[in-house]
């Protein structure tokens, strides 16, 4: 699939390469001319066309767009006086989704998105994508009997950095614990959950700023 572009770049750098014995061929830095650099853009061009390649990847043609809320969660209690800003009661989540399924809103995965904006599927009326940031284990054990007795899918977006720590800590049982590795698995193993990355260690708000 990628024999254009191997071909262009092969008539590109061709004349620049070198190599010696024992090393890697090495690309010397020159500047192009005008004379070189059009017959190289027309040949592309040619080489696609033939190839019967698209030189962009296909979207959903203009006009098929869907409105699409998108609801974050963190960390789950299921003690309605431990609530604060990131950590939500399992009561208030189940009111949430209560309330979607009554008013018609279908959840749907990342997979689903992925083939809507390529232009190869479709999406429910009125669709919503449930997110929970940070990967905190209480995700893992409070989340997906709610999920199943609504018929509802998740997004659940890990830190690695995090599951590296709780992995190494064997803490499972605090309100900020996050996901092990292994429960990482256990996650992606379930069907109404799709396992996202929130970064590896970027996720610092000091650092960051």
């Amino acid at each position: 699939k990628n024999i254009p572009a191997f071909l262009f770049l092969f008539y590109v750098f061709l004349p620049g390469m070198s190599t010696e014995w024992g090393a890697y061929p090495v690309f010397e830095v020159m500047e192009m001319d005008k004379k070189r650099m059009l017959p190289a853009v027309l040949l592309l061009c040619v080489l696609c066309l033939l190839s019967g390649q698209r030189a962009v990847p296909a979207f959903a043609p203009p006009g098929s767009t869907v409105e699409l809320p998108v609801l974050m969660y963190h960390s789950l209690v299921t003690d309605d006086a431990r609530a604060s800003e990131y950590v939500c009661p399992i009561s208030r989540l189940e009111n949430d989704l209560k309330w979607l399924r009554a008013h018609g809103y279908e959840s749907v995965s990342p997979a689903q998105l992925t083939a809507f904006a390529r232009g190869e599927g479709t999406l429910p009326p009125k669709p919503v994508l449930l997110t929970l940031d940070d990967g905190y284990r209480n995700n893992l054990t409070l989340l997906p009997p709610l999920l199943e007795a609504y018929d509802f899918h998740a997004v659940i977006a890990v830190v690695g950095e995090y599951a590296d720590r709780y992995t190494a800590s064997g803490d499972d049982g605090s309100l900020h614990t996050c996901m092990s590795w292994e429960d990482t698995r256990q996650a992606a193993a379930l069907p109404r959950i799709t396992l996202a990355c929130h970064s590896y260690y970027f996720h610092h708000i000091g650092s960051r700023m």
